[in-house]
């Protein structure tokens, strides 16, 4: 490591040339090369670079960082991360002027976030999901079985290099080494494998949670599963008022606002499903306000419990009628082999299942909640 100064900063790096032009001109690249950006804090790029850069604006956050900054702290993390073999994005340096400071990480090459990648490749493309798999389950594994605590591990803090089929840590601040990890804190980890519950059944979960190390046989994986999901949908009930505001608003997480006033519903990278010229091409059902506002609702909420169902994937509102646009999903006639399962999840997401299997269709061997199920007027129960 060497220790150097310029412009007034204090940096400690691992070669002395990461210091070049970027850092001469990083006010203008803060604002020209942003990849996000808030009111205390900014990433940048500047080729082959990814720049965290902080500016704490109250007085105590300015103050602990003089003491020990942030930046810091996520440095000598990825660093102990590095030396105890877990993937992660190489920082090369970080530096400090008062209480701002920098972190400074290798660019992984063309990589995503996990969580996109898994929804547009996996959930909604055509990508091989037990080749990823055999990828994912040994870079979990890894890090499942390390000494090492993350507060908030999910989909998002992990990048995936489709060419390379390689996967990698970032944003590694927080994560610390624990010499005895409590139950808690490994579900914290563990419970990763709950977002993956869209396109994975039981058996490919209970499959993974024993290639993962989590448990060494089927009883204890299926139990293990069964409480995850209780867990986890409990707190997608928890929060579903605060997302039902953000839904009905229009936030562009989950709706588009078209210029004509058709709503959209979003993917995962915030982009319309289907754009609305592509909407001709689909059935759609007209509703009053009120209903067609349930059942536009209701299939969020499906979304959050990951139920698979038929979904709306535009509402129009007009005087006083509401026009919902369907996916285009037919049901292909494959048996019902699957109702038990499925049944399962849709008594934990706490969903009506007395008019199974009537309102469920099955395509491509998969079973969906009917457009039928999304019009009851109860369809979650004590929800």
């Amino acid at each position: 490591m060497f220790k150097l100064n310029k412009r007034k900063w204090k940096w400690l790096v691992r070669d002395k040339s990461l210091l070049g032009s970027w850092f001469d001109n990083y006010e203008t690249l803060i604002d020209s090369n942003c990849v996000k950006s808030n009111a205390v804090r900014s990433v940048f790029t500047s080729d082959n670079y990814f720049i965290k850069y902080d500016r704490p604006l109250k007085y105590l956050q300015r103050l602990r960082s003089l003491i020990y900054p942030k930046v810091k702290q996520e440095f000598e993390t990825a660093l102990e991360l590095e030396s105890a073999g877990i993937p992660i994005v190489k920082y090369l340096g970080w530096g400090n002027y008062g209480s701002k400071g920098m972190v400074v990480s290798e660019a992984f090459p063309n990589a995503v976030d996990l969580s996109s990648y898994w929804f547009s490749e996996i959930v909604e493309g055509q990508g091989d999901k037990i080749t990823f798999l055999s990828y994912l389950t040994p870079f979990l594994k890894v890090f499942f079985e390390s000494s090492f605590y993350h507060p908030d591990f999910h989909l998002g803090n992990i990048l995936f290099d489709p060419i390379g089929n390689n996967l990698a840590l970032v944003d590694v601040y927080g994560i610390k080494a624990i010499k005895k990890m409590g139950d808690s804190q490994k579900y914290d980890k563990y419970k990763i494998l709950f977002s993956l519950r869209d396109e994975l059944n039981d058996a490919e979960i209970i499959d993974l949670i024993i290639k993962t190390g989590i448990t060494d046989n089927i009883v204890d994986a299926a139990n293990y599963w069964q409480k995850m999901q209780v867990t986890e949908s409990s707190k997608v009930n928890r929060f579903w008022l605060k997302r039902r505001k953000q839904i009905l608003a229009g936030n562009d997480k989950y709706v588009t606002n078209s210029n004509s006033g058709m709503r959209l519903r979003n993917n995962l990278a915030r982009q319309p499903i289907c754009s609305e010229k592509g909407l001709m091409y689909l059935d759609k059902e007209m509703y009053t306000v009120e209903k067609g506002l349930q059942v536009w609702l209701n299939s969020f909420k499906l979304q959050f419990y990951a139920v698979a169902h038929v979904r709306p994937v535009a509402l129009e509102i007009y005087q006083n009628a509401a026009t919902i646009y369907f996916e285009d999903k037919e049901n292909d006639g494959t048996d019902f082999a699957k109702v038990e399962e499925f049944t399962n999840r849709c008594n934990i997401a706490g969903v009506k299942t007395d008019s199974f299997p009537d309102n469920l269709r099955c395509i491509n061997g998969k079973l969906y909640l009917s457009i039928e199920a999304l019009e009851e007027d109860q369809l979650f129960i004590n929800k």
